[in-house]
């Protein structure tokens, strides 16, 4: 849950920077690894998912979706990130 809106993940994939392919996990115990073996992920969509590899050679693909007063509104991580961090207003004089 994030700013009071519940977000369920849809895709649970990961880029390597080190091979240049994006792998996916799409059910439990479906454990993928890249061609090169930097970045593995396991899980699914499960809240369970799991990791392997050096986060400086992954960037997140995962994909989630949220329904926002009768809408539904699709999201990558990056911009639940930025949302949770919103820019600082300057401060008025």
């Amino acid at each position: 849950m994030h700013a009071g809106i519940r977000y369920t993940i849809i895709k649970n994939a990961y880029y390597c920077k080190r091979c240049a392919h994006t792998i996916e996990s799409t059910h439990r115990r479906d454990y993928k690894e890249c061609p090169c073996g930097a970045v593995g992920i396991d899980g699914g969509l499960d809240s369970g998912a799991t990791l392997s590899g050096n986060p400086a050679d992954m960037e997140t693909r995962c994909v989630y979706m949220a329904t926002v007063n009768g809408q539904v509104q699709y999201l990558d991580e990056h911009t639940l990130q930025i949302s949770a961090h919103p820019p600082a207003t300057p401060a008025t004089q």
